[in-house]
């Protein structure tokens, strides 16, 4: 089964499922003295916790503030 599917069935019986972050030791993407907080679930790069969006909430995964646009539609293509 799918994610997509998973969430969509989970969602369909009241289920609530929690993000799987993973967030491996590492710096920020583009604040390389900050540590990563957390893991965009598009690109997947490591970013701290400024640079990351929470679009549906703190139970999802996170999108970087550059994916976050491209998802919205305000950007064609995420710039690094």
């Amino acid at each position: 089964m799918n994610s997509y599917r998973a969430e969509f069935v989970a969602g369909r019986r009241g289920e609530e499922q929690v993000a799987d972050e993973v967030v491996s030791s590492g710096q920020c993407e583009k604040h390389p003295f900050d540590e990563a907080a957390g893991t965009c679930r598009k690109c997947k790069g490591n970013w701290c916790a400024d640079c990351l969006v929470y679009p549906f909430g703190p139970r999802k995964a996170p999108f970087c503030v550059n994916c976050a646009l491209v998802a919205a539609g305000i950007r064609r293509y995420p710039s690094r």
